[in-house]
């Protein structure tokens, strides 16, 4: 599959514009263009490091353009991103722009939809045309990103796979600007990320509870404490996500593996590293019982984050019975 084979392995090598003309013009089958566009009034000119780069093009008039902006600042700031798109959106209006920081280490692929408002109630209002906004929707590629659902959506910019989706099946050289436009729309769509995730999510919990259930045979306390060890899960991604685990955005998985490299029994990571992690680590409360944890998960854990709140503080959802959640779940 070119997600796991090609675009993958790309997204986490990312270095400068090469990599994006490896992308377009191998990968996802854009024709090359390779032109600059001065276009930009004088103050937001300042903003960029260089003239934007048409780097590519679609569709069987070249009418749907990939723009490249390398901006002047090191991190990317969304209003900057704004101003730029602002100017050139008139002259290219169907157009995926690209934005990177000075050091070329921070990327955003942004695709902009053009909504109606909701609606207004008063019949007044209902008279009047529904205003129109620009939704500006972001894959961010950066060294610290998870980017597996990033390669996946930047694999559906795929002009042949659009084609094959559409009207000209066989084709991707008759593809209207408007049939690639909505393409990316459908690779940008929040919604259906958010979906399929749950989807994922909702498989696991089943079989959770179910492997839970089989232990207890009390389907109340299995459906509830499949749904605090997930939601303690959750969290933990969310503060390894704000570094306060060690720097690691990753840890999770470092845990994991860390355990997978240990003399420890089969069947226990749950409840002889996970919970060390919720119950000690995050209620500020000394850790002895982890010896035999490495000398980097240690260090770790003593800087964790003192979360002071329920989720991580026992209940009888963790006493009333004696179970184990298996290595392999």
């Amino acid at each position: 599959m070119a997600v796991t084979e090609t675009i993958l392995p790309l997204l986490q090598n990312f270095q400068g514009v090469e990599s994006l003309k490896q992308l377009f013009w191998i990968e996802l089958n854009y024709n090359r263009a390779n032109t600059s566009v001065d276009s930009l009034p004088s103050g937001t000119k300042n903003l960029v490091a260089e003239d934007p780069l048409c780097l590519a093009t679609g569709g069987k008039y070249n009418d749907f353009h990939v723009i490249y902006v390398k901006l002047k600042t090191e991190q990317l700031r969304k209003t900057d991103e704004r101003q730029v798109i602002t100017h050139l959106q008139t002259r290219y209006p169907d157009t995926l722009y690209i934005f990177s920081n000075v050091a070329q280490d921070q990327w955003h692929f942004i695709n902009v939809k053009l909504v109606r408002e909701k609606q207004e109630k008063t019949e007044q209002q209902r008279a009047k045309p529904l205003a129109q906004r620009n939704l500006f929707r972001r894959i961010t590629i950066a060294p610290d990103e998870r980017l597996r659902t990033a390669a996946e959506r930047i694999a559906m910019l795929d002009l042949q796979e659009i084609a094959e989706q559409g009207t000209f099946w066989d084709d991707r050289e008759l593809l209207t600007a408007l049939e690639i436009r909505k393409g990316h729309e459908e690779a940008f769509n929040v919604e259906a990320v958010t979906e399929a995730f749950f989807e994922d999510y909702k498989g696991i919990f089943r079989q959770l509870q179910d492997e839970l259930y089989q232990q207890t045979y009390d389907a109340k306390w299995s459906h509830d404490c499949a749904q605090q060890f997930l939601s303690r899960c959750l969290f933990l991604y969310f503060v390894q996500r704000k570094r306060w685990l060690g720097g690691d955005t990753d840890f999770l998985h470092t845990f994991w593996e860390a355990y997978r490299k240990s003399s420890q029994p089969t069947d226990t990571f749950v409840k002889k590293w996970l919970n060390v992690l919720f119950f000690e680590a995050f209620n500020n409360r000394p850790c002895g019982g982890y010896r035999y944890f490495p000398t980097k998960i240690r260090e770790i854990l003593q800087f964790a984050p003192y979360l002071n709140g329920g989720l991580f503080r026992k209940n009888d959802l963790d006493t009333d019975y004696l179970v184990s959640v298996s290595d392999a779940l």
